[in-house]
């Protein structure tokens, strides 16, 4: 289960940072796929995700991917709870 103290930030964008987290970087085709949203709604996610600085873009446009930044590690490891 997972807790997240942040008010601006969608559970679902949450839920994005920490599999970019743990799989070290994800593609827009990833994310369409893990949470059956349309790549509109997930490139919009990455927009608004980069705009706040917490992820960067790596690669060439078709085939890219994102990565966490430096403030987007610090914002997991400030405002969320990992609990059992």
């Amino acid at each position: 289960k997972i807790a997240c103290y942040h008010e601006t930030i969608p559970l679902r964008m949450v839920t994005e940072l920490l599999m970019i987290q743990e799989k070290q970087s994800i593609s827009i085709a990833e994310i369409v796929t893990k949470f059956t949203i349309s790549a509109n709604t997930a490139k919009r996610d990455a927009k608004y995700l980069k705009k706040l600085g917490l992820i960067q873009f790596q690669g060439s446009r078709n085939n890219g991917v994102y990565l966490l930044t430096e403030k987007g590690k610090e914002f997991l490891n400030e405002n969320i709870q990992m609990y059992s």
